[in-house]
């Protein structure tokens, strides 16, 4: 099957969005590229009052909001320790296993950032208390980050400009394989929102003529429940492009795209679904139907919960290590751009 999808232009477009830090709360950075690059299409992208940014890239009738988020888990500095290291809590569903022994950077309120590791309070196995690191890893207990930076107290660290309530994020550590794998943290969502990215500037440039209206949201707050709270008016119906959970007891694979059924709170709506699935089988996309518990959830739930009168679907590649070092594989990311582009076209 071809796809109009090129592999080196999603993959730079892919590495572009991971290099930009988008810690839930940090949407300003990534706002601007976005909209700078659908005024390169001759689109006129507006932003959100509470952070994102939202394009209407033409068609007529019942208007579709597609989201996509942009938003990641991260940190926030809770505490200075007086030894010079921070406490942290998660922001989004970030597990202290997960982050234990990860590079990541502190952004300061005056603009400055700086690096550091999140380390356990005893870092060297060989004069650790005995079973020390039998202990599980806790951001409440045992995990702390160690600054970059010659600070041996807390007021060394307060006069960097290191503040409680700094955002932090964790180094993507990106690997691009031969055989189409992608690893990196954050492929939960950058990756999607590379490939409607560029499914944008297909659409523009083929000239290709919508169905019906179709307008694409940038959310920035989906790790933390809210990024689909606000739709603009009019919409008909929301589509979250999100990713979807591979796993022993999952129907979700790293090369095709999954159609969400069901999630943690409820199930999508059953007639949206039938006609995605049936513009998978048009597209001859590789798919699978799947239910994403017991913790799922996308932007389109938010939509829902918050009152609006949509119908409500869900779609995205499988990845493995959700949350975590995340992998997927560019056949997945294929698959959902064709379901997609047919859907917006047939």
């Amino acid at each position: 099957m071809y796809s109009m999808l090129d592999y080196n232009s999603y993959i730079d477009r892919l590495s572009e969005i991971l290099r930009i830090n988008s810690t839930t709360g940090m949407c300003d950075e990534i706002g601007r590229y976005i909209k700078c690059e659908m005024q390169k299409l001759g689109l006129h992208p507006q932003s959100m009052h509470k952070g994102g940014v939202f394009v209407d890239i033409g068609g007529e009738g019942d208007p579709l909001y597609i989201m996509v988020h942009c938003d990641t888990i991260g940190l926030i500095v809770k505490s200075i320790n007086q030894d010079g290291t921070l406490k942290v809590v998660p922001i989004g569903g970030l597990r202290p296993y997960h982050a234990e022994l990860a590079h990541i950077n502190v952004h300061t309120s005056s603009g400055r950032v700086y690096t550091g590791t999140i380390f356990r309070h005893h870092s060297c196995f060989h004069i650790a208390p005995e079973g020390y690191f039998e202990q599980q890893p806790s951001f409440d207990s045992n995990l702390c980050i160690v600054l970059d930076e010659d600070v041996t107290t807390k007021q060394d660290v307060e006069l960097l400009g290191v503040n409680i309530g700094d955002l932090i994020s964790l180094s993507p550590n990106t690997v691009i394989t031969n055989n189409g794998y992608i690893k990196s943290r954050f492929i939960d969502n950058k990756a999607c929102v590379a490939m409607i990215m560029e499914l944008t500037k297909n659409l523009v440039i083929s000239a290709s003529k919508l169905t019906r209206k179709v307008i694409i949201g940038y959310t920035m707050h989906e790790e933390v429940g809210h990024g689909g709270a606000w739709i603009p008016c009019g919409v008909k119906d929301v589509l979250s492009v999100d990713v979807a959970c591979v796993g022993p007891d999952s129907n979700s694979s790293e090369k095709r795209v999954t159609l969400f059924a069901y999630d943690s709170r409820f199930p999508y709506h059953y007639g949206l679904l039938q006609e995605l699935i049936q513009s998978a089988q048009d597209a001859n996309c590789e798919y699978s139907v799947d239910v994403i518990t017991p913790r799922g959830g996308t932007d389109s739930d938010s939509a829902i919960i918050s009152g609006n009168d949509v119908r409500h679907g869900a779609l995205g590649p499988g990845i493995r290590g959700c949350h975590s070092y995340e992998r997927t594989n560019f056949l997945a990311i294929t698959n959902t751009y064709d379901l997609l582009f047919k859907y917006i076209t047939q």
